[in-house]
């Protein structure tokens, strides 16, 4: 056999001679059998620092997608609650009441059941006992995935392992009330005045209907929101508070009182301490950053503002039943004027 590659030839002679010594029953060595095969430590290191890049690389966006279907979740929470909240508009030519008194309930988040598909829940409804004791503990004591944002990490008030959830009503730009006997007295706070909002706590609820409370405090109609219902905030994001194994935080205790609302005196998930009525509502030495607080008292205003565990800002929805992305930095002034109803402000959603 002729051939111009020298390595080809060889190759083939080494086949050969492996081929005639088999059949005359013994092995030898050729040049193929004693080439190597496998990889060499240093290959076997350049591939797993390639695949350690490679996972690198790949880790935060996986994250990003997650977090991406997570927001979108949220945000068909609020969607729903909005359009709840636009069904019982309907039936009754109002809003709901947020909290017949601010250390009670029972809140909105009982009144919209029905017209979230959970009548049942609804037909549980106690409306002369508290939000979350007495005959509705039981309510209260179920989780529900609407009221739940599944960034969060869900949490239950230590004391009665009742579910905490994660949305709030537009309870106005400050939030401010005093005392004086049964109904809240609103007033200036920091130089804010209150303008208006689209709940409110109500006063003493009617036993005979529940939904018209017997207070001068009336609820509020579409048609009482004059700066429009695209440019005013209905629902907004909080964040589940963690229980510590010394005390407690009820911030999303939405059955309960000022819980079921939030206030856009402080900026979206600011650093500066929500202040709540009682010891019972939070622990000021708490360490997550995303929850600090004090305890106000009459002269500071119970303000919980809007938080969550979205990087960057909060869902909300409008009163015009649309949800959008608020950033942390919105303007401030901008901010509190989309939680008025009265306010004239000329601003609209950023």
């Amino acid at each position: 056999m002729q051939c111009s590659w020298s390595y080809g030839c060889n190759l083939l002679r080494a086949f050969r001679h492996d081929w005639e010594a088999s059949q005359q029953g013994r092995r030898r060595p050729s040049v193929y059998r004693l080439m190597p095969v496998g990889f060499t430590l240093i290959e076997l290191l350049v591939v797993i620092t390639i695949i350690g890049i490679m996972v690198s690389l790949l880790l935060p966006a996986v994250q990003t997608a997650r977090e991406a279907g997570r927001r979108l979740q949220c945000s068909n929470n609020l969607k729903q609650i909005a359009l709840a909240h636009h069904g019982y508009h309907e039936a009754y030519g109002m809003l709901s009441m947020g909290s017949p008194t601010r250390t009670a309930g029972p809140t909105w988040a009982m009144r919209i059941l029905p017209y979230l598909e959970q009548t049942g829940a609804y037909e549980l409804c106690d409306w002369n006992s508290a939000g979350c004791s007495g005959s509705n503990f039981k309510l209260a004591s179920r989780r529900f995935a609407v009221y739940t944002c599944p960034t969060d990490t869900p949490q239950a008030y230590r004391v009665t392992n009742i579910p905490l959830a994660n949305y709030v009503v537009n309870g106005g730009n400050t939030g401010y009330y005093d005392w004086s006997g049964d109904f809240p007295v609103v007033r200036t706070y920091g130089a804010v005045k209150y303008l208006g909002s689209p709940f409110s706590v109500s006063g003493i609820v009617n036993s005979v209907n529940p939904h018209l409370p017997n207070t001068p405090y009336r609820q509020v109609s579409f048609a009482d929101i004059k700066d429009g219902l695209s440019n005013t905030l209905m629902v907004s994001e909080t964040i589940q508070g963690v229980q510590p194994s010394d005390s407690w935080d009820i911030r999303g205790l939405i059955w309960w009182g000022t819980m079921a609302f939030f206030e856009t005196y402080l900026p979206p998930n600011s650093s500066q301490p929500d202040s709540l009525i009682s010891t019972c509502c939070c622990k000021p030495t708490e360490t997550d950053p995303m929850l600090p607080c004090i305890i106000g008292s009459n002269s500071q205003s119970p303000t919980n503002g809007a938080r969550s565990r979205h990087p960057g800002g909060v869902n909300v929805a409008l009163c015009d039943g649309s949800v959008t992305f608020i950033s942390d930095d919105i303007d401030l002034a901008t901010w509190r004027a989309l939680s008025t109803t009265q306010g004239g402000e000329a601003v609209s959603v950023p």
